[in-house]
């Protein structure tokens, strides 16, 4: 989701609805006729499909086929059509998933959109620091990066979590980046700028 990406599933029902689009603007008589043979024969067969695209279109709130041959729009509008409402559907979806993921719970999901990058990597240079440190920011904010206290829990032995680089407290994401004094100077470098910009600023 950071990427914009859309998921498997959406790709394979934009290629569906692709699929079909061609379909509907074929002269192919014969193709039209099983389209139609289908629709009535096999409508409730959820392996047909014509039904599945049925579907499809319902899912995403796009016109049924019976109406779409009518109204048929150019291969622009449609495809601009689908990759909206695809956008919009999932975009939606997710972030209300996210929103029940404590993981997640440092994410701004109005942030997070199909087909939209996330800050994180929005204005990322392309220098391998500068990519690697991007790449802990997402894990950060995904909840993926493991600190002392995450790892403690595969432990067998109760050792304590205490942070690797000042041996102070515990090594919790508050610690690591808000109290580490090992860490004191690349704060410093970095904190007035995100004071400045705190509202594009998603994970402190």
């Amino acid at each position: 989701m950071l990427i914009g990406a859309i998921p498997i599933e959406a790709e394979l029902h934009k290629r569906q609805l692709s699929l079909l689009y061609s379909i509907l603007v074929s002269e192919n008589t014969k193709l039209r006729t099983l389209m139609e043979r289908q629709l009535i024969v096999n409508s409730e067969n959820p392996e047909s499909f014509f039904p599945r695209v049925q579907e499809i279109l319902q899912y995403y709130s796009l016109m049924p086929i019976h109406k779409l041959e009518k109204n048929l729009p150019t291969k622009f509008q449609w495809k601009k059509q689908i990759n909206t409402a695809i956008a919009d559907k999932w975009t939606s979806k997710l972030q209300t998933e996210i929103k029940e993921k404590s993981t997640l719970k440092f994410c701004n999901t109005t942030e997070l959109k199909i087909h939209q990058t996330h800050p994180v990597w929005n204005s990322l240079p392309s220098v391998t620091y500068e990519v690697k440190m991007a790449q802990i920011k997402a894990r950060l904010l995904t909840g993926t990066y493991l600190l002392e206290c995450d790892m403690q829990k595969f432990k067998r032995e109760q050792e304590k979590a205490n942070c690797t680089l000042c041996h102070l407290e515990k090594e919790t994401l508050e610690h690591f980046l808000l109290k580490c004094p090992a860490l004191h100077d690349k704060r410093q470098k970095s904190f007035p700028d995100l004071k400045k910009t705190h509202h594009t600023v998603c994970w402190i």
